[in-house]
């Protein structure tokens, strides 16, 4: 009989276990509650014989499931492009600003294209100095573009808590069953599916710490692109209207001064093709003027033929 009651017993142990393994294994699924898993406990001095299974319910409103009353977790980021006259003293500005704000810079890509020069930034600015750092890096260039999102992770923010909190109770459980395993079957079993829970409490774990880091800094995109006139950008009806007669202006003296500096530069072959041109005015002129006075001496020639026929001859 005790070697039977020490079997029946064993094979209890090894289901608990397995369904132990399956329902803990749900809670990985972000969309489903976290549900009920097997503990074994102790119920009186001997292990093996006198273990019974106690089910725990993790309450959805309790520990295991972080209910957000008015806490919203939104993760928000920017993208800027910038036009400046001045790339030199609008880079130090915005060196400046990211520096005021605590920020900083993680990652810079600089061109350089027909004598003008484009930077590419990836800058880290804590959450609740973004606008104010947008409003200061955009006085000092000229704002082409700017975009703000946001997205709200309050959901899989606390799902995933959830999970970690999960995790933590059944990895403490295990240890406290570690404690009191006897034989070396119930300590491997133990061992194995504690391994497992804390290679998830570290998956989960890093899960948190990068929602816990957009959450904390917003990831600013810009754009900074050198040129030679800046772009000056307006709001209502006069201003545009005065915006696009200065604009106009500027791009006709633009164009007039380009006219002239063309002609300057191509001086040189301005001079050669009027050289060209000269020459082959003057060999055609000849020509035609050889050619009319040819033609003029044939007329000459036919009219006094003409007259010559004419007179009668005197008897």
């Amino acid at each position: 009989m005790k070697k039977l009651l020490a079997l029946i017993m064993a094979v209890i142990f090894i289901l608990s276990f397995a369904a132990c393994g399956k329902n803990t294994a749900e809670t990985f699924d972000r969309d489903s509650d976290v549900p009920a898993f097997k503990t074994k406990v102790m119920a009186g001095g001997d292990f093996a014989n006198s273990m019974v299974e106690e089910d725990v319910q993790l309450d959805s409103a309790g520990s295991a499931k972080l209910v957000y009353s008015g806490n919203r977790k939104i993760i928000r980021n920017a993208e800027i492009s910038l036009s400046t006259e001045k790339y030199t003293e609008t880079v130090k500005a915005i060196n400046k600003a990211v520096a005021e704000y605590e920020g900083y810079i993680e990652a810079s890509n600089e061109e350089n294209y027909d004598d003008f020069t484009s930077l590419c930034l990836t800058v880290r600015i804590p959450t609740e100095k973004l606008d104010a750092f947008l409003n200061a890096v955009g006085g000092a260039a000229t704002v082409t573009s700017k975009s703000i999102s946001s997205d709200d992770i309050t959901s899989s923010y606390a799902d995933t808590e959830s999970h970690l909190k999960a995790l933590h109770t059944e990895q403490d459980t295990l240890l406290e069953l570690l404690k009191k395993a006897t034989t070396l079957t119930d300590t491997l079993e133990i061992q194995d599916r504690l391994t497992q829970v804390r290679s998830n409490i570290e998956y989960y774990q890093s899960m948190m710490n990068t929602y816990d880091d957009e959450l904390s800094y917003s990831t600013v995109n810009m754009y900074v692109n050198e040129v030679e006139h800046e772009i000056a950008t307006g709001s209502g009806f006069w201003s545009n209207m005065w915006t696009g007669l200065k604009e106009s202006i500027y791009d006709i003296g633009v164009g007039i001064a380009n006219f002239f500096s063309w002609i300057i530069v191509h001086i040189p072959y301005i001079v050669i093709f009027a050289v060209i041109i000269l020459v082959l005015y003057v060999i055609i002129k000849k020509v035609l003027k050889k050619e009319r006075d040819k033609k003029l001496l044939k007329e000459d020639k036919n009219a006094g033929q003409t007259n010559s026929g004419d007179v009668p001859s005197e008897k």
